[in-house]
């Protein structure tokens, strides 16, 4: 690897959004302590002063925690705790979130699906969560008619507002991660040109995000000079993959990409090691997620690399939700702890620039609030999009992130 190293060390935490029920009005809110509100008037006074609601907001998160399915991780279910603690004690328009959360399997297509439509059974004025993008595409129909506004926790191809790749995506669904597809890319190039391999395998989910991400790693890698030499496709549930990673072996692969769930890049990367393929493996956002359950043994660790969308036990940008998250949880912050406390801050602005608890009116806030938060400059783009940065990292011994490199995940002009 390169010896350049660097981080981008951004501002605080800061808001800015247009007062409650009027765009051409804005006020300043800026958070410490992770988000812990504070308000500072202008022309046209405050947000918090000006906007009035009559009752509690119903959110509902749509995820699992451990021990509820074999893919579950604690990050959503404690990052919109935290959130809706903080918002709470600022309060969202002189009232507060009345928060649940329903177990939503990220595999189980049927358990999301009944947890979606349990939400809006319990009237659910927003949502969060879905944070896989089979699942998101299986709900599309469900996310259209049920015409409620969900901030996503998936970045596939299709579901992104004007997209080409079908009629899947509606005006009620945001997304808090970069697109997929591009961050398949900079990996891609990352591993070619930072890091100069030239004979790449590829290791894909059986999903649509593993074979969307595969299918658009393999130009970025053959325009850049190197070639794909092994491509295995994977269930998001494997425990054993000696023989893909003898193939891959085999086939003098010198650089691995993986578009996997947690689990399974746990296993690539000890069993790389264990059969003698030490080279650098790739294995995007799901590395430190992996990392996390402590399962990676030491010589994997050297070789496994991720591309995450922000990571808050390193970033500066992230020290007082870090410092927060650790007291109260006993455990390292990983980039979906961070977005899913984010997504219900953005909620609470959302909901003050709308001035009212009116579905469509907080969809519409949601299109042109902005919002600087514990992961990123948050402002939606054309296909409802939300966050555009990534950053790549290696981990120390302790298996905390080290950023190398940060990268801006652009969206499509026009959307999509």
């Amino acid at each position: 690897m390169r010896n350049t190293r660097w981080i981008v060390a951004l501002a605080a935490f800061a808001i800015v959004a247009a007062a409650c029920g009027d765009d051409s009005t804005t006020s300043a809110t800026t958070t410490t302590a992770a988000g812990a509100a504070t308000t500072a008037s202008s022309a046209g006074g405050t947000a918090a002063a000006t906007c009035k609601i009559d009752r509690a907001v119903k959110l509902v998160g749509l995820a699992e925690k451990p021990p509820e399915g074999p893919n579950a991780i604690p990050d959503f279910a404690n990052g919109w705790e935290m959130g809706v603690e903080d918002a709470n004690k600022a309060g969202v328009c002189g009232q507060k979130f009345d928060y649940e959360r329903l177990p939503s399997s990220p595999t189980d297509t049927a358990s999301a699906k009944t947890n979606f439509l349990s939400a809006l059974d319990k009237k659910a004025d927003v949502m969060v969560g879905l944070n896989n993008s089979a699942i998101v595409i299986a709900l599309a129909a469900d996310i259209k008619s049920g015409a409620t506004p969900i901030i996503l926790n998936s970045g596939s191809v299709g579901i992104f507002v004007g997209a080409p790749t079908g009629n899947i995506s509606s005006e009620w669904g945001f997304v808090i991660r970069p697109r997929n597809a591009g961050i398949a890319g900079s990996e891609a190039e990352y591993m070619v040109k930072e890091l100069g391999k030239k004979k790449i395998g590829l290791v894909c989910a059986t999903q649509a995000f593993g074979v969307q991400s595969c299918d658009a790693a393999k130009p970025v890698i053959e325009a850049n000079g190197a070639t794909v030499v092994a491509r295995e496709d994977t269930d998001v549930s494997a425990t054993n993959l000696t023989n893909q990673v003898l193939d891959m072996k085999n086939k003098g692969v010198d650089g691995v990409i993986a578009f996997q769930f947690p689990n399974v890049a746990v296993v690539l990367a000890n069993q790389a090691v264990e059969n003698g393929l030490n080279v650098p493996i790739m294995a995007g956002a799901s590395a430190g997620l992996g990392v996390a359950t402590k399962n990676v043994k030491p010589d994997a660790l050297k070789i496994l690399q991720g591309i995450d969308d922000c990571a808050p036990a390193s970033e500066d940008r992230a020290k007082d939700f870090a410092t927060k998250y650790r007291a109260k949880y006993n455990i390292e912050p990983q980039y979906a702890a961070a977005e899913a406390y984010d997504q219900v801050m953005i909620l609470a602005e959302a909901i003050k620039k709308a001035g009212k608890i009116d579905k469509k009116a907080i969809a519409d806030a949601l299109r042109t609030t902005v919002y600087k938060g514990v992961c990123d400059d948050y402002k939606a783009d054309a296909g409802q999009g939300l966050h555009h940065r990534s950053v790549f990292e290696t981990f120390d011994a302790k298996g905390l992130p080290v950023v190398v490199k940060e990268v801006s995940i652009p969206a499509p002009a026009g959307g999509g």
